[in-house]
């Protein structure tokens, strides 16, 4: 009896890609991805307090499409969120979590310029 090479097709998650608005402060415009077992559970998931956060971009969309609108937040953005991180309650900035935060941004820059490289050569 020959085997069927056809697999049991893989559970699709419902992918959400969002923008932090700009009552995040710093956060603004930095660009992040959830993955939900259906659009139902997305919807008893996005209650008003999370709305205010994270302003939806593009809904059910694949892991590679997330990822590539994810790629786009501007280094600027990334840069912007890292001083966030880094500023102390009296307004004085932590200068080693302000370069952490530099470094995760210069790394996530070059992971999009070698991401934009690739698809420019297929």
């Amino acid at each position: 009896m020959e085997k069927s090479s056809k697999q049991a097709p893989k559970d699709k998650s419902y992918n959400v890609v969002f923008s932090y608005t700009e009552q995040t402060g710093g956060y603004c415009g930095v660009r992040t991805w959830s993955s939900f077992k259906s659009k139902e559970d997305f919807n008893n998931w996005y209650a008003p307090e999370i709305r205010a956060k994270k302003m939806i971009l593009k809904e059910d969309v694949t892991d590679e499409e997330a990822i590539e609108i994810c790629l786009q937040t501007p280094l600027s953005r990334w840069l912007a969120a890292a001083k966030e991180e880094a500023t102390r309650p009296d307004g004085t900035i932590n200068e080693h979590i302000l370069e952490m935060g530099e470094q995760r941004a210069i790394f996530a820059e070059e992971l999009a310029m070698e991401h934009r490289v690739r698809r420019s050569q297929n």
